[in-house]
């Protein structure tokens, strides 16, 4: 049987045992209060997350409804222009019809196949 402690060894221990269980309590209540900050940063984030989601979903429906009535718009700008188009070439082509008429006279002038006579 191995000797018995003196009591000054024996209060020694008991003392390091006791600074080491409150380290320990300490160390538990820093943690407390760390997983509280913790909890309420979450919280915080949580609720931050939930408000621009829903500001970024009503964005997005009215987003899309900006865009299907753009389309309209286009579908309906798009139906003006057609005939605008056929106009447009017609007179393309009786704009380049008149130049090269004048191209021709004012030829025929330089050249002298056409002579403009003034009273």
């Amino acid at each position: 049987m191995p000797p018995s402690p003196s009591p000054s060894q024996t209060q020694s221990q008991t003392a390091v045992i006791l600074e080491r269980i409150e380290t320990v309590r300490c160390d538990i209540s820093e943690l407390k209060v760390s997983v509280m900050e913790l909890t309420k940063v979450y919280q915080d984030f949580v609720v931050q997350y939930t408000r621009a989601h829903t500001e970024l979903a009503s964005t997005t429906e009215r987003n899309r409804y900006d865009l299907a009535n753009h389309e309209k718009r286009l579908e309906a700008l798009e139906a003006l222009i057609k005939p605008l188009a056929l106009q447009g070439k017609i007179l393309a082509f009786i704009g380049s019809a008149l130049g090269v008429l004048v191209i021709g006279f004012l030829w025929a002038l330089l050249t002298q196949q056409f002579v403009v006579a003034v009273p």
